[in-house]
């Protein structure tokens, strides 16, 4: 009789226990299904956020490139005019122009969900990263030049202005490349 009766609580203690496993384990699948749910829904949000500041950044730099090799052929055409200052060639040119680089989604995705992108994508955008930060040092040395030099007529410090200038379009160039295998990879 004994052991009847631990049997028949053994029983009850199993259907008790059953349906709180049970339920437990589908809380735990729930829970799990609506993260990754979540999490693709994110990362779709980010990836289009990043396609479009790709393309923006993409279409400002290209159309800075040609206000800038103007600027370049406008140095050339002066070069040799000792009457004519930088300052005289950057405003007949319409100033000096700067691309605008926006990679906040790329900050974001950085500060949130970085596990949820794979390495590839990661490297890619970083390096996209690293050589913004490079044209922007490169920026802020060629604008300390010419607000240095803005006065000055002489030849050798066109050719440094235009040697700044092409060093910025380097890296534009090389910036643009970046940015066309990121957006089609392969």
């Amino acid at each position: 009789m004994n052991n009847q009766k631990i049997m028949t609580r053994l029983k009850n203690l199993l259907y008790e226990i059953i349906p709180i496993v049970l339920g437990v384990l589908i809380a735990l699948f729930l829970n799990n299904w609506k993260e990754n749910y979540d999490d693709k829904r994110y990362l779709g949000h980010i990836e289009d956020s990043i396609a479009k500041e790709v393309r923006e950044n993409k279409k400002s730099i290209s159309s800075v490139l040609i206000k800038q090799q103007a600027l370049l052929d406008t140095l050339e055409r002066y070069l040799d005019v000792d009457s004519i200052s930088l300052l005289v060639i950057v405003t007949k040119n319409n100033g000096f122009q700067m691309s605008t680089i926006r990679n906040a989604s790329l900050k974001a995705l950085m500060n949130a969900k970085i596990e949820l992108i794979d390495l590839q994508t990661i490297a890619n955008l970083t390096e996209i990263d690293e050589l913004k930060q490079t044209l922007s040092i490169k920026m802020s040395k060629l604008m300390d030049y010419i607000y240095a030099n803005l006065r000055s007529t002489k030849r050798e410090d066109k050719e440094l202005f235009s040697i700044h200038i092409m060093n910025v379009i380097d890296s534009e160039e090389q910036l643009l490349e970046l940015l066309d295998e990121f957006m089609n990879p392969g």
